[in-house]
């Protein structure tokens, strides 16, 4: 029955150009109570079939009635699982993106990838040059060599139009096109 699968009250919290999270509690008697596995166990939040946060099971504790409690990164953090090695760049902040996006893809497990969205953040003359000589994770290029750099703006993950597709896209946005 869909007993199975009931969780304990689910708290989420989103933050701008931040992975958000989820926190839930499932019982002992939970289909899936041994199941959830530390940065593997994908958890999707759907409302009316659209994904509200999609993330993994980043820590676990367990309660006063052994409940686990889980708590889950939004998909932001699969950006802290790939290494982008030292490069000199030169050129559109779309295509620095768009190198990051590609170097993350092709260390990643498929569930931690990510489509190349809309780019709506241009640089004065669209032309920005940026380094870095050491072996730094995607996250960590993306806020300081766009984000936190010049051309400011904001990674806004989306699931298709409809929020249903369950491939992240990734924009970055100038401002934000809705809310």
């Amino acid at each position: 029955g869909s007993g199975e699968y009931k969780i304990g009250k689910g708290v989420g919290s989103l933050e701008v150009n931040k992975s958000g999270s989820f926190t839930f509690s499932v019982f002992s008697d939970h289909f899936y109570y041994d199941r959830f596995v530390k940065l593997k166990t994908v958890i999707v939040v759907k409302k009316s079939g659209r994904i509200l946060f999609r993330g993994r099971v980043f820590d676990e504790q367990v309660g006063y009635w052994k409940e686990k409690i889980l708590t889950c990164e939004g998909e932001m953090g699969f950006f802290q699982d790939s290494i982008i090695r030292p490069y000199d760049f030169s050129g559109a902040p779309a295509f620095l993106l768009k190198k990051f996006l590609e170097d993350h893809n092709a260390q990643v497990d498929e569930f931690k990838r990510f489509r190349l969205g809309k780019c709506t953040v241009v640089d004065a003359n669209d032309y920005i040059v940026r380094s870095n000589s050491a072996y730094e994770t995607t996250l960590s290029n993306m806020n300081s060599r766009l984000i936190e750099d010049s051309t400011g703006g904001y990674l806004h993950i989306t699931h298709g139009d409809d929020d249903t597709d369950p491939v992240p896209t990734l924009n970055y946005l100038a401002d934000f096109e809705r809310v």
